[in-house]
């Protein structure tokens, strides 16, 4: 035969590697095996078979035929690729970087090397390393955008968020329309709580998704944050009229609405929730606080009582039901309510300045002072703490120190060395002239002994936030390995 002329072998080759780009794996197969049996150290279809066994999930397999194909050639780049990747499918993380760190002593530029360690650094939770070797693979090749992206995720979950939004920032100057990097970078941005900026990520996500619930959900969550309330209120409005099967847009648009002090829409959000899903916990939680507010503590009572049927160990709600049940004059089952808070979280402070006014209320007042002072060494600085604190120490005629306790909530105005008075109760201090005993009067009658008794809960009106939408692109793992 004239050199150069196809062989037997070649031709049946190229109908197999034929079958295989067509997606006809089972054909491609018995032609690739065909070739075998005629030079049973065929390179080529050695490694095709590794990756058809590969592509249908016939791992072990694969690394057989992969193996097979290294014996006969030790160095061949594509296969020891392609080893990592199989090793790394059946769970043996360590001997695929092993494999993919013999490959770049073959290649030190190995982009696709360097991409694997990194994607297999990550997905064994040691993203600075993984960090590290995207961005070797980023300086050998600059303008792949995957490469930017991922980089970025393992920036963000080392601890580098600003370096994370560089990379991506990197990355969508590459490739200015590519939704999944607006999506990432804006949730990074809102979970670096930088709010204005997340906000307008979420606009130029809208901009490229118009309808994307999810984006708007998340733009109301800054919004929210931003104080922008009646935007927040809109962007959640838009989302449930495009999906009003969508729960957690119901719960968010509850929390805009009742940050808006619009209680009864507010509520029937929240009802909206729990017709879809009777034990959604926030839902049942911010109703019940909300409940409280408006005077109807005996509903906010049987929503409490709900939450701790799902979440008997959520300390926060303990509290809250003790709140409810003193507005109801149960002064000892709200005391015992805020000990069962503290008995599960001693630090909770709330609780802590909760079970001072439910002491206060039984007129246990050096009790109600030491629990005022529990909370107080947490959290020195704590505007409730003092203003209780003040109070008790009042009703004691303990007056001047009554009196250090409010001046220590009230911060000084900078420019006068004045201090704002946000309570009425503690106006006659500054205003009468006649020093702190012309208010004793006002200490000890009902006005002092209501106190303060709504501390809100830590986690009351805390939002949702969603993950991407499912018109996103997938994870990068594991079809991210090259």
């Amino acid at each position: 035969m004239p050199s150069g002329e196809p062989t037997a072998t070649d031709e049946a080759l190229g109908q197999a590697t034929e079958l295989h780009q067509q997606g006809r794996l089972t054909e491609a197969e018995q032609a690739y095996r065909q070739i075998l049996a005629r030079e049973p150290r065929h390179f080529v279809a050695l490694h095709r078979l590794a990756i058809v066994a590969l592509q249908q999930g016939r791992l072990d397999e694969a690394l057989r035929e992969v193996d097979a194909a290294l014996q006969v050639e030790p160095r061949a780049e594509p296969a020891l690729l392609n080893k990592g990747t199989i090793l790394y499918g059946l769970g043996r993380a360590e001997e695929a970087l092993a494999v993919y760190r013999a490959l770049l002593d073959i290649n030190p530029c190995s982009v696709d090397a360097h991409f694997n360690i990194a994607n297999a650094l990550l997905a064994t939770d040691r993203p600075a390393q993984a960090a590290e070797s995207f961005a070797r693979a980023a300086v050998l090749r600059p303008d792949d955008v995957e490469v930017r992206r991922r980089h970025a995720e393992a920036l963000a979950r080392a601890g580098r968020p600003a370096d994370a939004i560089a990379s991506l920032d990197a990355a969508l100057a590459l490739d200015p329309e590519a939704l999944r990097l607006h999506y990432e970078r804006a949730a990074l941005l809102l979970s670096q709580r930088r709010y204005q900026d997340a906000a307008a990520a979420y606009e130029a996500v809208l901009a490229r998704s118009p309808g994307d619930t999810v984006a708007m959900n998340n733009r109301g969550l800054a919004l929210l944050e931003l104080g922008r309330l009646q935007e927040a209120l809109a962007s959640y409005d838009a989302a449930v009229a495009i999906k009003p099967e969508d729960l957690d847009l119901w719960y968010n648009r509850g929390n805009a609405l009742a940050r808006l002090e619009q209680s009864d829409a507010a509520l029937a959000s929240y009802d909206r929730v729990l017709a879809g899903n009777p034990d959604h916990a926030r839902a049942l939680t911010n109703r019940a606080n909300l409940l409280r507010t408006a005077g109807r503590a005996e509903e906010a009572l049987a929503s409490y009582q709900r939450v701790l049927a799902l979440a008997p160990g959520d300390a926060a709600t303990h509290t809250n039901m003790g709140n409810a049940l003193r507005h109801l004059n149960r002064h000892s089952e709200a005391l015992a309510a805020h000990e069962r808070a503290l008995a599960i979280d001693a630090g909770l402070v709330e609780a802590l300045i909760n079970r001072g006014i439910a002491l206060k209320d039984l007129d246990r007042i050096d009790d109600a002072l030491a629990s005022y002072a529990r909370a107080l060494a947490l959290a020195p600085d704590h505007a409730e703490a003092l203003y209780n604190q003040g109070l008790a120490l009042g009703l004691l005629n303990r007056h001047e120190q009554a009196l250090a306790s409010h001046e220590r909530r009230w911060p000084p105005i900078p420019t006068t060395g004045m201090r704002w008075a946000p309570s009425p109760t503690l106006r006659c201090a500054s205003a009468t002239g006649r020093g702190w005993s012309g208010c004793a009067r006002s200490w000890n009658g009902a006005s002092a002994r209501a106190g303060r008794s709504s501390v809100p809960s830590r986690s009351s009106a805390m939002p949702t936030i969603l993950p991407c939408s499912s018109n996103a692109p997938g994870p990068t793992w594991p079809t991210g390995i090259r």
